[in-house]
């Protein structure tokens, strides 16, 4: 359903190999799990993370983290770079177990980077990176 092909400007990414239907699934966002404090000691600064997204529980609390650095842990998510507008909408699944899922924002053609919006936090000590 997805390739990795080059994307201009930003290295890697992941396109839609066929037509993809406004609000389907496409995938889920797969890494190893971690808590602050095995975020901590992987990383000094967070914005060495390049593969980290956070997954708070009910009412924000219970912080834990998917880390997809490691391609023998993570999956093809982790070629999915930032875009504005975005392709896909990211969905924090919290029961019966947490998750990110990833569907399509629009109607995707064949050919179409899939992209979502990493987040104004994400940019921060980053902005001579973003790419819209």
């Amino acid at each position: 359903d997805v390739s990795i092909k080059e994307a201009p400007g930003k290295g890697e990414g992941l396109f839609a190999r066929r037509r993809i239907e406004k609000g389907e699934f496409v995938m889920d966002y797969l890494g190893e799990e971690m808590d602050d404090a095995a975020v901590n000691e992987r990383y000094r600064d967070l914005i060495e993370a390049r593969y980290l997204l956070g997954l708070r529980g009910p009412l924000g609390l219970d912080q834990t983290w998917v880390d997809a650095v490691n391609p023998e842990k993570s999956n093809l998510g982790r070629y999915i770079n930032h875009g504005r507008p975005a392709s896909l909408r990211k969905v924090r699944q919290r029961f019966p177990d947490r998750r990110l899922r990833f569907f399509a924002a629009r109607d995707l053609e064949v050919g179409d980077e899939l992209t979502f919006d990493y987040g104004d936090d994400y940019w921060l000590g980053r902005e001579n990176e973003l790419r819209e």
